[in-house]
C-alpha cells in the first residue's frame, strides 16, 4: 500500500519541523511545509497531497480557515485542523469548511495518527458515496423510463427528466408534494381514479403493478397510456424508508400492437375471402358473405349496413347485387346507378374511394326520414377498369382514416379478382352447356345418318354378290371387274358407317361392353391369324411373340377390334415385302401389346392428331391410303374404358410402333366412356 502524502501548513518553524518528523516516523510522506495560506494553496496545486494538516491561525492576509476553504472547493482534499485555540467563533468558522478532524496543540503522535487515519477513511467513504450518487443520478436521468422517488410518508423527493416530461411537473414544484398529487392515474376503460400505489404497498406490504389499462393524466390534463411498478425502499433492518415508482409511456407500443393486430385481421379476412371464393357457391352468395363480414369488423367504425354493385351488360351502370339492411326506398332507387350519380356513381367514375363523414351535397339520392350517416364507397378495379363498387355506411362524424382505406383497398383488390374469375367461370359454364348440347346433337345426327346409310347398303351387297355368283345369268369378265369394284367400295362404305356408329356410341356412352374373364393371349393369336391372309397378299411377314399373361376381365370383341385395327394399319402403311411384329408381354400390374412395322412412319408433329376423331396425317404421300381417321380414336376409347393407355413411337421413314396397356385389375366406373379423347395418350 503506497505511503500517504501529507502537506503541513504551520507558520511556526520549530512546530512545523516537529510535525514533519512525527509524520515521517509514522510512515507518511510529507510533500512540503507551508507557512502561509497562499503558500499552502500553491503547494497543494503542485504536490497533490492526500491530506492537509492546517494550522488555523496563520500569519498574513489569509488564515488557515480561509485557505482550507479554497483547497476543499478546488481540490477536494481532506483538511485536519491544528489549533491551540478552542474559541467558539473560530470553531464555527471552521465548521463551514467541513474539516475531517481537529487536533488541539500540543498533541501526541498517537492522537495525530488516529486523526489522520480517520480523516483519510472518512474522505474515502465520502468520495465513494459521491461517485455512487453520481452514477445513480446519471443512470436515473438517462434511462428511458420515468422514475419518481418518495419518502416514507409518500412525498416526492426525486423525479428524473422522463417523469417530469410525462407528469408535466418540474422537480422544484413537485418536491415535498404527496405522490398522488403529482402522479394521477385512472382506469382507461372506466375512467375511475386508481389508488395511490404507495398506499397499496402500505396496506398490502408487497410490490405493486398497475393494470394494463392505466392512463396517466398530466398536470395539464393530457392522457398517456402507461404501465408502472412501485417498490418500497428498505434499510438494512427492513424498515421502509421510501418508495420508488417506475413507469413508461406505452403509446408507441400500443400503436405497434394495434397496427400488428390490424395487419393480422386484414390477412385473416383476405384468407377467409379467398376460402369463400373457392367454395362451390354463386357470386351472389360470395358477395353476401363479404358484405356481412366487412360490416362485422369492429375497429372500422361501420354501421351494419351496405351493399355491393357490379357492372354487367351496360358498361356505365352499376347494378345492385347484394345489400345488407338498406332501407326499402333506397333498394328501389339505387337498384341501378349511372356512373357519376350520387356517391357510388362518383366512386365508379373516378376510380377512387369516395368518403363522406355526413350527408352532404353528393347525396343525390334522398328519401323521407333518411337517418344521419357517412360513407366509404370503394371502387372494384380490374386492369384499371371499374367493375363494381362496395358501399359501406359509417356513423355520422366518422373521420377519414388512411389505415381503414388501405384495408378496404386490399379487400377491393381481392374481391375484384374473385368477381372476374367467377364471371369467367360462369361464361365458361354456359359455353360448356352449349357445347355439350351441340355435341349431343352431333352424336344424335351421326347415329341417325349412319343408321339410315347402312340400311340400303346391306341389300345392295347381297344383290351384288348374287349377280357375281351368276344367279341372274352369266357375267362377262368386264362386268365382273366392274361389279367387284362396286362391291369393294360398298364394303368400304359399310366399314366407314360402322366406324361412325361406333364413335357416336362411344361418345354418347351407348356402346355396351361385355366384360368377361378372358385370355388376352388367345385374343392376340386369333387377331393375328385373322389378318395373316391380308399380310400375305402384300408378301409381308407377320410375326407373333407372346409371353405368359394371366386371365383378365375385358371385352373380347372390342379388344380384338383394337388389335385388328392396329395390325391393319401396319399392313396398310408398310410396303410389300415388309415385316410386321406383334408382341404380347406383361409385368406385375398390366399387360402390354405392341404392334411394330417398318413402314412409312409418322412425323412428330403429326402424331398428336392420330387419336383425335376424323384426323388423318394429311399429305400427298399418305392420302393414297384409305381411312376415315376414326379407327385409332375408337381404339383409344376402348382401351381407356379398360383403364389402359395407348401411344405411338415413330419417326418419318423409320416405321411405327403402337403400344397399349390393360391393367389386370381394373374396376369399371360409371361415366368412363365420357372421357376426353386426349386422356391417357402418351405423346
Amino acid at each position: 500500500m503506497p505511503e500517504k502524502r501529507v502537506l503541513v501548513v504551520e507558520d511556526d518553524r520549530i512546530v512545523a519541523e516537529d510535525i514533519r518528523r512525527s509524520l515521517q516516523n509514522m510512515g507518511y510522506t510529507v510533500t512540503s511545509v507551508a507557512n502561509s495560506g497562499d503558500m499552502a494553496i500553491k503547494k497543494v496545486e503542485e504536490g497533490k497531497p492526500d491530506l492537509v494538516l492546517m494550522d488555523i491561525v496563520l500569519k498574513g492576509k489569509m488564515d488557515g480557515i480561509e485557505a482550507a476553504n479554497h483547497i476543499r472547493s478546488r481540490f477536494n482534499i481532506p483538511i485536519v485542523y491544528l489549533t491551540a485555540y478552542s474559541d467558539e467563533k473560530i470553531l464555527e468558522r471552521a465548521k463551514i469548511t467541513q474539516p475531517f478532524g481537529y487536533i488541539i496543540k500540543p498533541f501526541r503522535e498517537r492522537d495525530l495518527k488516529i486523526s489522520i487515519e480517520i480523516a483519510l477513511y472518512k474522505h474515502k467513504i465520502e468520495t465513494e458515496l459521491k461517485e455512487s450518487k453520481s452514477w445513480f443520478s446519471t443512470t436515473l436521468k438517462s434511462i428511458g423510463d420515468a422514475v419518481i422517488a418518495a419518502d416514507s410518508k409518500g412525498c416526492v423527493v426525486f423525479m428524473n427528466p422522463v417523469a417530469r416530461l410525462l407528469t408535466g411537473w418540474d422537480l422544484k414544484d413537485a418536491m415535498g408534494k404527496p405522490l398522488n398529487e403529482v402522479y394521477k392515474a385512472v382506469n382507461e376503460e372506466t375512467g375511475e381514479q386508481i389508488e395511490n400505489p404507495i398506499m397499496n404497498i402500505m396496506r398490502e406490504g408487497i410490490n405493486f403493478n398497475q393494470v394494463s389499462q392505466t392512463v396517466l393524466i398530466d398536470k395539464y390534463g393530457t392522457k398517456v397510456p402507461i404501465e408502472d411498478r412501485c417498490d418500497p425502499i428498505k434499510d438494512d433492518k427492513g424498515t421502509i424508508i421510501g418508495y420508488v415508482l417506475v413507469f413508461r409511456d406505452i403509446s408507441e407500443r400500443r400503436q405497434a400492437e394495434e397496427e400488428l393486430q390490424r395487419r393480422s385481421q386484414t390477412q385473416t379476412f383476405l384468407n377467409k375471402l379467398l376460402r369463400i371464393s373457392l367454395q362451390n357457391i354463386s357470386l351472389e352468395e360470395i358477395l353476401e358473405q363479404v358484405i356481412e363480414d366487412i360490416a362485422s369488423i369492429s375497429w372500422l367504425g361501420l354501421k351494419s349496413m351496405g351493399g355491393i354493385w357490379i357492372v354487367e351488360n351496360d358498361p356505365d351502370i352499376l347494378v345492385m347485387k347484394v345489400q345488407r339492411r338498406l332501407p326499402l326506398p333506397l333498394q328501389t332507387m339505387c337498384a341501378r346507378i349511372p356512373f357519376g350519380r350520387c356517391i357510388c356513381g362518383r366512386a365508379a367514375l373516378s376510380g377512387e374511394i369516395e368518403f363522406a363523414g355526413h350527408i352532404d351535397e353528393r347525396h343525390e339520392v334522398r328519401y323521407q326520414d333518411m337517418f344521419p350517416h357517412g360513407h366509404y364507397c370503394i371502387p372494384l378495379l380490374s386492369a384499371g377498369k371499374v367493375i363494381g363498387i362496395i358501399n359501406l355506411y359509417l356513423k355520422e362524424g366518422h373521420s377519414r382514416n388512411l389505415r381503414e382505406e388501405e384495408f378496404l383497398h386490399a379487400i377491393a383488390d381481392v374481391l375484384a379478382g374473385i368477381i372476374q374469375r367467377k364471371q369467367a367461370e360462369e361464361k365458361l359454364r354456359q359455353a360448356n352447356i352449349e357445347l355439350k348440347k351441340a355435341d349431343e346433337l352431333k352424336t344424335q345426327f351421326l347415329s341417325i345418318v349412319s343408321h339410315e346409310l347402312r340400311t340400303p347398303i346391306t341389300p345392295m351387297n347381297a344383290q351384288l354378290q348374287m349377280i357375281l355368283a351368276g344367279y341372274f345369268g352369266e357375267v362377262t369378265e368386264k362386268q365382273k371387274k366392274s361389279l367387284e369394284m362396286i362391291l369393294r367400295n360398298t364394303g368400304r362404305l359399310d366399314r366407314l358407317i360402322g366406324d361412325v356408329l361406333d364413335i357416336s356410341r362411344l361418345e354418347s356412352g351407348a356402346m355396351k361392353f361385355i366384360m368377361t374373364k378372358s385370355s388376352l393371349s388367345e385374343i392376340v393369336q386369333n387377331a393375328v391369324e385373322t389378318m395373316r391372309p391380308q399380310a400375305e397378299d402384300k408378301n409381308q411377314e407377320l410375326i407373333l411373340n407372346e409371353g405368359k399373361i394371366p386371365g383378365m376381365m375385358l371385352d373380347k370383341d372390342r379388344v380384338t377390334q383394337v388389335i385388328v385395327n392396329l395390325i391393319n394399319n401396319a399392313i396398310k402403311f408398310t410396303d410389300e415385302g415388309g415385316t410386321i411384329e406383334v408382341e404380347l408381354s406383361g409385368n406385375a400390374d398390366h399387360a402390354t401389346v405392341k404392334v411394330k412395322d417398318n413402314g412409312i412412319g409418322i412425323k412428330k408433329e403429326d402424331q398428336e392428331k392420330l387419336f383425335i376423331p376424323f384426323q388423318q396425317v394429311d399429305s400427298s404421300y399418305t392420302r393414297k391410303y384409305e381411312g376415315t381417321g376414326l379407327g385409332l380414336a375408337i381404339c383409344k376409347k376402348i382401351i381407356t374404358y379398360h383403364g389402359g393407355k395407348i401411344w405411338v413411337e415413330s419417326g418419318f421413314g423409320k416405321g411405327s410402333t403402337f403400344y397399349f396397356t390393360i391393367p389386370y385389375n381394373y374396376t369399371i366406373k360409371e361415366g368412363n366412356m365420357q372421357l376426353n379423347f386426349l386422356d391417357n395418350v402418351e405423346k
